[in-house]
């Protein structure tokens, strides 16, 4: 079934351009841009400004689905680390660490809020968003604290990265089983989620890759098998759609 343009579903893909759009921009800016006066304070300010009218625009929707994907992928993304800030001024550094932390409440209680307003019974369910929502960090910081001991263990980085690329994997099969033992909505949601995610991550390794070579920079192994992970991640996600599909269908 073709999905409608509303004006709140196109509110919401404005505000997830806006999240996409200032991450590639940042990125973009570091990697090129020269170091300039007060360039720091003025990409905080533009980024906390643009972290305001996405917030605006997804307190203003009232497309759950749309809404809560884009609420995500903002608490994930927003507002982006400005790595000029901190070798400028120690006090905006510490300030725009308040606003991406404030961010992260804001966003909590977007997604709080557009959860509350599905119809009952809730298509999208609480459990596979709290995976969405905490998983991956929560792993992710598993998976820092082996690299290093592996690292100090043994010298060597290939049970660091093994490590991480073990506990990114168990997060995002945590998100794949909990939205799959709920609703057929829960799971077609995790896989819209996951596609951003993912790709999002493979267009990350795929840049950076890209530079090294431009910049004549050895490009390690590791950001190849990134990208493998984030493919086979993300087929898995398709597949489990599909067998939820059916197995709706036939019931």
């Amino acid at each position: 079934m073709k999905e409608k343009l509303t004006k709140d579903r196109i509110s919401c893909l404005i505000a997830l351009c806006i999240i996409v759009s200032s991450y590639g921009a940042e990125r973009f800016i570091e990697l090129f841009a020269k170091p300039a006066p007060h360039l720091g304070l003025i990409l905080a300010m533009i980024m906390t400004a643009l972290l305001g009218v996405v917030v605006l625009l997804l307190g203003r929707t009232d497309d759950t689905f749309t809404g809560l994907l884009t609420a995500l992928i903002g608490y994930k993304m927003m507002p982006v680390d400005v790595s000029f800030l901190a070798r400028e001024s120690m006090d905006g550094n510490l300030l725009y660490y308040l606003v991406k932390q404030a961010a992260r409440l804001i966003f909590i209680v977007l997604v709080f809020r557009l959860y509350n307003l599905q119809e009952r019974p809730r298509k999208i369910t609480a459990l596979p968003l709290c995976a969405m929502l905490f998983a991956v960090p929560f792993f992710n910081n598993i998976g820092v604290t082996l690299s290093n001991y592996f690292l100090a263990r043994t010298g060597s980085m290939m049970g660091g990265y093994l490590s991480q690329y073990a506990c990114y994997a168990a997060a995002t099969l945590i998100i794949l089983v909990l939205a799959f033992v709920s609703t057929y909505d829960s799971m077609r949601f995790a896989m819209y989620f996951e596609f951003a995610a993912l790709g999002i991550n493979i267009i990350r390794y795929i840049a950076r890759i890209a530079y090294r070579m431009y910049t004549g920079v050895h490009v390690s192994r590791s950001f190849y098998l990134w990208i493998v992970l984030y493919v086979g991640l993300g087929l898995l996600f398709v597949l489990a759609t599909r067998i939820k599909k059916k197995n709706l269908y036939q019931f």
